[in-house]
């Protein structure tokens, strides 16, 4: 079945779209209708191929087990005349192996067969091979394939580093232009001048060494720029360096031993390692629903006039139960015509649904404040160990009670079954809010002249105005909705920021930890020395 489908879908693409909707219609095809898609897919990797179409049947099988063992399709050889066998009789599974082998190699085949047409070699027959003309032009064939092989090679090479041929042909032009300027400079010196000979070369050489010395000068200017680039660069690094290494000295690491700074590295080790394994789980998240998009993506697909006609069939087969659908429900509704129940049903939904989207509300603010609170405690758990000289950072300061963990384990617990309950209340309302918007549609296509009749009711209820003040409500929700999409989007870029702060302290880190290194075997010398 995955062969099938990836066949269907490589088919659907450029350069085929054959615009096969599902797997069924391409297996119910016959053996013949798929020989003529396999005979597309060759004539599309290699258009010499093209005559396969008029041949018949016998001529058609031969030119594919050619083209398969030109294009290394693995056969064996005691299982040639079964396979082309199975070809002659339109074997389906055949088929769908050669057409799969094909289409995931397309692009590598495409150039196989441009290279055979070049490089595969003749069969010259045995009686032939002794003539002089027969062996010189063999000879000639392989030299000239070697220089076809050298000349494709320097071709990749140049279509692999990005230079244009634009530019090429641009740079071109303007040397062609120099070479004429310059052919007419010494055209018109020639006439000038009336030197001798040699006077015009010593001249012609001088003349060519100043502009290699120019060149070269240009080229010293460039590197000389480079160099006072890295050095500023260099010299930036080196404060910054400075910096750190006045400030560690300035933090009283040097009243530390070596082995409370050792600890002390060793967690913030470990502390880097465990936010760059949430960075890592977070990125492979984010790629696999990346993924997940992407392969429903389908806008880069060109579409074809039998995709068009088939979403207009399905738009069609859906307006039509949707039709249904209607009439079904307008049946059921001449059985109860009173709109004031319905109304005041939806009026209660609605206001049901505000209810629960301002807890949902309270309760994601109040686990964000939450959060702020863990955060702000984490931070004092660190500088409390900082305080007492990195010796206890490991100790119980940072420990959490099975007790404390096992409550905070409950409140979690209630708060997810919590919001769980919310959630399936606020599917249910949402689910009859749309029920009851129908039939409010419903309604109001049936009584043309609905929108007095309601006006007339308020003014007799005393409740003049009810309408429009719904549809005021109904705004500021929709505006409401709108700026919590916005801090959202503020949130995630937030957290972007976040992560390129991560990513520039594990550089300084990396950056540092040469010189603590170098700072460490320092105080062990400085030690050493005033002990002695």
């Amino acid at each position: 079945m995955e062969k099938i489908a990836f066949i269907v879908d490589r088919l659907n693409q450029p350069p085929f779209n054959k615009g096969i909707p599902t797997m069924t219609e391409l297996d119910s095809k016959l053996g013949s209708e798929l020989l003529d898609l396999l005979a597309e897919v060759l004539v599309q990797i290699d258009p010499e191929q093209e005559p396969i179409f008029k041949e018949p049947l016998e001529f058609r099988a031969r030119r594919v087990m050619q083209f398969l063992q030109v294009m290394k399709f693995n056969i064996p050889e005691d299982h040639l005349e079964d396979f082309q066998n199975l070809l002659l009789n339109y074997d389906k599974e055949v088929l769908y192996t050669i057409m799969n082998w094909c289409l995931q190699r397309f692009e590598h085949l495409q150039k196989r067969a441009y290279l055979a047409k070049y490089l595969m070699p003749l069969d010259i027959p045995a009686e032939f091979l002794n003539e002089d003309l027969i062996a010189e032009l063999s000879q000639r064939l392989k030299e000239l394939q070697v220089e076809f092989k050298e000349v494709h090679k320097s071709v990749e090479q140049v279509r692999a580093s990005g230079v244009k041929p634009s530019d090429l042909k641009q740079e071109i032009a303007q040397l062609e232009q120099e070479k004429v300027q310059l052919q007419n400079k010494i055209g018109r010196m020639r006439k000038d001048m009336n030197v001798d000979e040699d006077r015009f070369k010593e001249m012609l050489k001088a003349t060519s060494s100043l502009r290699k010395e120019q060149e070269n000068e240009v080229l010293i200017h460039e590197r000389l720029r480079e160099h006072r680039k890295a050095a500023q660069e260099a010299d930036a690094r080196f404060s910054e360096v400075s910096k750190r290494l006045s400030e560690l000295k300035s933090s009283g690491i040097q009243s530390q031993s070596a082995e409370q700074i050792l600890m002390k590295l060793q967690s913030d080790v470990r502390e880097m390692n465990e936010r760059r394994e949430h960075i890592e789980r977070a990125i492979v998240d984010r790629e696999a629903h990346l993924e997940k998009l992407q392969s429903w993506d389908s806008a880069d697909r060109i579409m074809t006039e039998d995709d068009v006609r088939f979403k207009r069939d399905e738009v069609k087969d859906l307006e039509e139960h949707v039709s249904n659908l209607s009439e079904r429900l307008d049946a059921a509704m001449e059985k109860n015509t009173k709109l004031v129940v319905f109304r005041q049903a939806s009026a209660m939904a609605m206001k049901k649904y505000r209810e629960k989207e301002d807890e949902i509300e309270s309760i994601s603010e109040e686990l964000r404040r939450l959060n702020k609170q863990i955060d702000e405690k984490e931070n004092e758990l660190r500088q409390n160990a900082r305080a007492n000289g990195g010796g206890n950072s490991n100790g119980n300061n940072n420990k959490i009670t099975k007790k404390e963990l096992k409550r905070y384990g409950a409140v979690v617990k209630e708060k997810i079954e919590v919001y769980k309950k919310m959630r399936e209340e606020l599917s249910t309302l949402r689910s009859e809010l749309v029920v009851l918007q129908r039939t409010e549609q419903v309604l109001k296509s049936r009584d043309n002249n609905l929108e007095q009749f309601l006006s007339d009711l308020e003014k007799q209820k005393g409740v003049e105005g009810y309408r429009e003040t719904q549809r005021a409500i109904i705004e500021m929700s929709e505006k409401a909705a709108e700026i919590d999409q916005m801090k959202g989007a503020t949130l995630e870029e937030i957290s972007s920021k976040v992560e390129l702060i991560s990513r520039e302290f594990r550089n300084k880190q990396s950056q540092l930890q040469p010189l603590i290194a170098e700072l460490k075997v320092g105080i062990m010398i400085e030690k050493k020395y005033l002990n002695f």
